[in-house]
């Protein structure tokens, strides 16, 4: 069994905090469940182009509205609490039009440390 609280994870690679961002990675991949569970709070006007070329991805809106824009085929979708959208490794941009809170899914379970392809330098 598996307890952590966003605490545990301070000053831990599984804290992740930037200007505009934050992110706590409750599960990865030495855990061993083949998943990893991450909460997100994201400023905003946050805009970043992103894509795990090696992991799909589910992310939940708890807070907040978003759009997101899969950029191969252009298609956009607004998105608030109680909206789910999952890639699997497709390049997409993420657009904050508010304070966001979500809760992301990743299989297989990130590394310690690893980061989205960011084409944007987001």
């Amino acid at each position: 069994m598996i307890v952590r609280h966003r605490d545990d994870l301070a000053g831990t690679p599984g804290e992740l905090l930037g200007e505009r961002d934050a992110h706590w990675r409750y599960l990865h991949e030495a855990d061993g469940l083949g998943f990893s569970l991450v909460e997100g709070q994201l400023e905003a006007g946050r805009e970043a182009v992103l894509r795990y070329p090696d992991h799909g991805e589910a992310n939940l809106i708890l807070e907040g509205e978003a759009e997101v824009t899969n950029l191969d085929t252009g298609e956009t979708h607004r998105l608030r609490p109680g909206s789910l959208y999952a890639v699997d490794g497709q390049r997409h941009r993420f657009r904050c039009l508010t304070d966001i809170r979500l809760v992301s899914v990743f299989r297989p379970a990130l590394r310690p440390g690893e980061k989205p392809n960011r084409p944007d330098g987001g």
